[in-house]
């Protein structure tokens, strides 16, 4: 068939349809620089806001603060008690360049909960200064439950995760632990909290106590 003279496409159709056709390569490369600059400055924002957490928190490290740690070594071991520490108190130490206020260590449980060891609140510690805590183990045990403080506790501790040990799926060769939290409040008023552990490792009939992450980037109420 053939088509009439004014059948043909005209030269203003095409060139109509090659600028409908290059507009719309034009809006697509535009919004691909649109979602492009959209994903960079995402990027930028969230790189910005991780410089500034990071420059606020060596600003934060570098203020005056107290640092709190606490110790504490136990063998149940019969016959190596010359080469074991048998530091049975938790002693408390202030390692920062500031006084601590309120120091006060969680109450401690052994697994099956039957026991709990108190430990007294240090209203005061200076820079430099250790100070050995006083501790009492509940339910009451009259004198050895005072006297005996918190070795009376780890003896009380070895004997809760012993009687897990009878289970198939207790690994003795692991440190067995139970949490606890120290906390204590700076001369500005910040108040800073740090996860401990008490751990018992029957491989070398020890216990002991150690923080859990730094002392430095502790949790801050």
């Amino acid at each position: 068939m053939m088509l009439e003279a004014g059948d043909a496409p005209k030269l203003t159709d095409w060139l109509a349809g090659i600028g409908a056709a290059v507009a719309a390569l034009a809006a697509l490369v535009a919004a691909s620089a649109a979602v492009y600059a959209a994903i960079y400055t995402r990027r930028a924002a969230d790189a910005s806001a991780k410089a500034a957490e990071k420059a606020a928190e060596q600003v934060e490290l570098q203020r005056p603060r107290p640092v709190i740690t606490a110790t504490c070594q136990w063998s149940f071991s019969q016959t190596r008690r010359d080469t074991v520490p048998r530091d049975k108190e938790i002693e408390l130490t202030n390692i920062g360049n500031s006084p601590a206020f309120d120091v006060k260590v969680s109450q401690i449980e052994t697994p099956d909960k039957a026991t709990r060891l108190l430990t007294e609140e240090v209203a005061y510690l200076s820079p430099g200064v250790a100070h050995k805590c006083a501790h009492r183990v509940e339910p009451a045990r009259g004198v050895v439950g005072i006297l005996g403080g918190a070795g009376s506790f780890v003896n009380d501790l070895v004997s809760a995760f012993d009687e897990q040990g009878r289970s198939e799926t207790f690994d003795i060769n692991t440190p067995h632990s139970v949490p606890f939290t120290l906390s204590y409040r700076a001369l500005d008023g910040r108040i800073f909290e740090q996860p401990y552990s008490f751990v018992v490792y029957f491989p070398q009939l020890r216990a002991w106590i150690e923080p859990v992450g730094s002392l430095l980037r502790n949790n801050l109420r």
